[in-house]
């Protein structure tokens, strides 16, 4: 059986690494469920490691490490990826990052894009992808 491809919005693998709360027991649900396989790229890399490095913050570098060596996909920045973030932005009124993520995720064709985004937010008026909010308000 197929696994369920997956793209995480940053916000989950911060929480996960958190550890603090019911999100943060959501995110590694979600990471540790053998039935899915992650999509990374270089956007994600880049929001997500870039402070802890900086800080040096290992344990986090290590965390995000794992996670990224064991991802089945990873798609790399290229023009028309960019093009495409364009092109979504402009349709759904998406923040520039978050553009090049649903980017990544619909040409990945992932099954789902899961965020901690509110679902009021712009990108989930996103229909090309199947949007999951782990919220709580």
């Amino acid at each position: 059986m197929p696994k369920q491809l997956t793209y995480l919005d940053s916000g989950i693998l911060i929480a996960a690494f958190q550890g603090i709360g019911e999100i943060s027991n959501r995110a590694f649900t979600i990471l540790n469920d053998p039935a899915r396989e992650f999509v990374i790229s270089d956007f994600l890399r880049l929001e997500t490691i870039t402070k802890p490095t900086f800080n040096r913050r290992l344990a986090e570098i290590d965390f995000l490490t794992v996670f990224f060596e064991r991802a089945g996909t990873n798609i790399d920045a290229s023009p028309l990826l960019t093009e495409k973030a364009l092109q979504i932005a402009c349709k759904y009124d998406l923040h520039a990052v978050d553009a090049l993520h649903i980017s990544v995720a619909i040409t990945a064709k992932v099954d789902e894009f899961i965020t901690l985004e509110k679902s009021t937010k712009p990108m989930f008026r996103v229909n090309e992808l199947r949007m999951v909010s782990l919220h709580i308000p």
